[in-house]
């Protein structure tokens, strides 16, 4: 479901120049493949993930002047992570919003942590160039939504996964499997029985995924 403009940038709180790079930046490679005209957020995409790259790191950068460069990559890889950027689509429940293809399942995009995370990265991006690449009107934008997971626990659901299965005994492994829309996906089997199927836009987020689920649906309940 596509809404006028202005109802989008009454919710993130910012009014654009060019309503072209807000159409753009709602706008899925499947409808972009459908309507040859418009075109998709994924270069959007691409120079917001470089720009909230930067955003976070000046940010923890001064607001953790005793750590060191490993635990401030932590602590930006966690801030900019799909299950962060996604929360902040859901609590702004934009997700809804965006354009995609007659013969694309709604259900998964909707549903989907990395288009969720491509969006908020797309709006940033198009937040940027709107303002000719004015990084301190970009980052009022973003860290408005993000300061409040500054201070979140990192969890590496990776390292818990093979420590659980360690220590019970049993075996692991990963099995890719075809997804959707060009993101890679992953079963996660223990012992031979496929427990959970993690997706993502690269073979690391996919198993990432996959022991996030495995880890909020078994481990954490044992």
């Amino acid at each position: 479901m596509f809404c006028d403009l202005n109802d989008i940038e009454k919710i993130i709180g910012y009014v654009f120049k060019d309503k072209g790079l807000l159409t753009q930046a709602f706008t899925h490679s499947s409808y972009a493949n459908e309507h040859k005209q418009s075109r998709d957020y994924e270069r959007l995409e691409y120079i917001g993930d470089a720009t909230l790259g930067y955003i976070t790191g000046v940010l923890l950068y001064e607001r953790f002047p005793c750590d060191k460069e490993g635990s401030l990559s932590k602590k930006r890889a966690n801030l900019v992570s799909a299950e962060t950027l996604s929360k902040v689509i859901d609590e702004l429940g934009l997700i809804k919003y965006m354009r995609v293809g007659q013969g694309t399942i709604e259900k998964d995009v909707f549903l989907s942590q990395d288009i969720k995370c491509d969006l908020f990265e797309s709006i940033v991006g198009a937040i940027l160039m709107d303002t000719n690449k004015n990084i301190d009107a970009t980052a009022k934008f973003a860290l408005q939504y993000l300061q409040p997971y500054v201070d979140s626990p990192i969890i590496d659901y990776t390292s818990l996964t093979y420590e659980y299965c360690a220590k019970t005994g049993k075996k692991i492994e990963f099995k890719e499997v075809k997804a959707p829309n060009g993101e890679f996906a992953f079963e996660l089997c223990v012992e031979n029985k496929t427990i959970c199927v993690g997706r993502g836009h690269n073979k690391q987020s996919a198993k990432k995924a996959a022991c996030e689920i495995f880890y909020k649906k078994y481990i954490k309940s044992v």
